[in-house]
């Protein structure tokens, strides 16, 4: 007796798992789609089978796979735009067909309906239980870059999706993103470093260090300061500066300073830079922002009295 036995790829239409892979999602007009799985489900709760909608469990219980490339994409949202008013209550809808072309997976469909969106003037989507959307693609291109930017979403397609061209794209806009932000610290830590060098009085140190993005700001400051009074040359911090001052204002020994000077000395050239500096602060005054704005403050109005 011979048992043929079934493929289990073509048993599980609904995938259980992702194996550590993030959600494939695709952008069109304000329409986010995805594809049915049972980490989709499990966004209901424990008792997914009873709260998600009905039409969706069915096919996660019933529904098998006929080939290996198919997918259940469902409608998952509808971000509020011109291009798609009045389909507000579509969502969680398996997808039927675009344009008249049955849906195999996720991937099928972008593909589909970009070259829908280069070719025709609307774009018909039908679901289940008869529901249809119809786009206007001249619509959706002029309403694209609004909704995307509205809604925060940097990308239309997951990776898994995306060209390789588009993916290089994408890498390049991160890029620029990322100069963009850094050149936005700098200028704003020149204009801090500006208004530290004329603060005469406590008050106003504090109030300048109040403007600092972030506790690592707020060291490096600091270590503009010490660097006025280093005599060292270069954006260093020689020891004797850094024992003075510190003695000074934490009463620690001299012994004490010059073994937590060491640690952070990694070159053992005595100086210390100013990422070693700020290091060395973030390590040793742990506590609130506040806390350390106050001692860096301190730290700063002392050595603008030397």
């Amino acid at each position: 007796l011979m048992v043929e036995l079934a493929d289990p790829k073509r048993l599980s239409l609904v995938p259980i798992h992702l194996h550590d892979q993030l959600p494939s999602y695709y952008v069109y007009a304000g329409l986010v789609f995805t594809v049915l799985t049972r980490p989709y489900l499990r966004a209901w709760g424990s008792s997914w089978s009873k709260k998600a909608p009905a039409i969706l469990v069915e096919i996660a219980f019933y529904r098998m796979r006929e080939k290996n490339s198919e997918e259940i994409v469902v409608l998952n949202q509808i971000l509020a735009a011109p291009c798609n008013t009045s389909y507000g209550r579509l969502n969680y809808l398996p997808v039927v067909s675009i344009n008249g072309v049955e849906i195999d997976n996720l991937r099928h469909l972008v593909e589909v309906v970009e070259k829908a969106d280069e070719s025709e003037d609307f774009i018909k989507i039908k679901m289940s239980r008869n529901k249809v959307i119809v786009i206007e693609t001249k619509k959706a291109k002029d309403d694209h870059d609004e909704l995307m930017r509205r809604n925060q979403i940097a990308h239309a397609k997951s990776e898994n999706l995306r060209t390789e061209e588009e993916k290089k794209a994408a890498r390049a806009a991160l890029a620029r993103k990322s100069r963009s932000k850094k050149s936005r610290h700098r200028a704003k830590q020149e204009d801090l470093s500006a208004e530290l060098k004329k603060s005469s009085s406590k008050m106003e140190i504090i109030n300048c260090l109040s403007k600092c993005p972030s506790k690592k700001s707020m060291a490096d400051l600091a270590f503009q300061a010490f660097c006025t009074v280093s005599e060292s040359k270069g954006d260093t911090v020689e020891k004797g500066t850094f024992m003075r001052h510190f003695e000074e204002y934490t009463h620690h020994s001299k012994e004490m300073i010059s073994e937590l000077f060491s640690s952070f000395d990694k070159n053992n050239d005595g100086s210390i830079t100013k990422d070693e500096f700020s290091e060395f602060l973030l390590k040793q005054f742990t506590g609130s922002r506040e806390s350390l704005l106050a001692t860096i403050a301190s730290l700063i109005f002392n050595v603008k009295e030397v």
